[in-house]
């Protein structure tokens, strides 16, 4: 019974850390609205924009010119925190809108970013008011 019980123990530690290795690789998580933001928000301050591309509902052959839009818009934004302030999901689901809070040494700000469901993950929107 012991041994039974412990090999159980063991097979469960051994899942629990294949489960959590998944999605460690280039796809970054996406799986609320509220999380691609968050998500999608730390990777523009870490200056990270080819990750942010990946969260975002643009095509990857786009993404050269995006990027550097991308950069012109944040690079600026060195000492601005993000903060998810609420998410409201469109009637059918597959559209979302995240409140987000910026704040800086100078200013508050509120924002509105919009995400859409493709392919089973929330994707930002970058025609959102930026």
């Amino acid at each position: 019974m012991e041994k039974r019980f412990f090999i159980g123990l063991c097979l469960f530690f051994v899942s629990a850390c294949l489960l959590s290795s998944c999605n460690h690789g280039s796809e970054p998580q996406a799986s609320t609205p509220s999380g691609v933001v968050k998500a999608w928000s730390k990777a523009v301050m870490d200056k990270d924009y080819p990750t942010a591309l990946k969260l975002t509902d643009i095509a990857e052959e786009d993404f050269p010119l995006y990027e550097a839009w991308m950069e012109m818009m944040f690079d600026e934004m060195d000492g601005t925190s993000v903060e998810v302030v609420s998410q409201a999901l469109s009637d059918e689901g597959d559209n979302a809108t995240v409140k987000v809070t910026l704040k800086s040494e100078k200013d508050l700000d509120t924002i509105l970013i919009r995400t859409a469901k493709r392919d089973g993950l929330w994707k930002v929107c970058l025609d959102s008011d930026f």
